[in-house]
Order: C-alpha cells, then structure tokens, then sequence
C-alpha cells in the first residue's frame, strides 16, 4: 500500500525535499544535517542523556584503574548503553552509589 508523503507529515515532506541530494546510481538521499536542524531538541535530550553516563564511566574507570574499559568507553558511542553495562556490572556500583555521589557537597 503506497501513501504519499504530503499525507503522511507536510513538515516532514518538506525537509526531505529540501535537502535532498542525487546519488551516484540516479536515486536521491537525504541528509542528516536536515534532520538535525529540524529536531534540534532530539540532539540536546540525547546529549542530555549521555553525558552524565559517560563522565560517570570514564570517571570510575580511571579510578579502579582500568585502561582498556576507559579508552573503550572514550572511543565507542553507544548511547550510553556501554556505559551502564560498565557501571553497574563491571564496576559493581548500585543505584545507591549514584544517589550518594549526586548527594555529596563538592
């Protein structure tokens, strides 16, 4: 079943033509920039989300001294999804900890 994308969202339809883009085999791409620039939120949620996990990781990391866990987590970007893993399974922290860590006076 084929539904035209003016049916489905104009603002949508709208970015796609806007930054579309011909391909070497005759068919067009859209970029990602577009995307970016029209969910300009989705970008700063997910950054949000990440940084935290990410310092929290690396942080604890450098601290139990393992330089193969921190140079993965520097490297791969995984969402925060290696981050966790880290956190709470390799590092063996709980959810106290970071209730703890976020309650103490810098």
């Amino acid at each position: 079943m084929y539904v035209p994308l003016e049916v489905v969202s104009p603002k949508v339809t709208e970015a796609l033509r806007r930054n579309r883009r011909a391909t070497s085999n005759g068919t067009t791409s859209y970029g990602m920039e577009t995307f970016l620039q029209d969910n300009i939120w989705l970008f700063i949620i997910s950054v949000l989300w990440v940084l935290p996990w990410k310092g929290y990781a690396l942080w604890t990391a450098s601290k139990n001294h393992n330089k193969r866990w921190f140079i993965a987590l520097l490297i791969l970007n995984t969402f925060a999804i290696l981050d966790i893993f880290y956190i709470f399974y390799i590092a063996k922290k709980t959810p106290q900890d970071l209730k703890h860590l976020f309650k103490a006076k810098i």
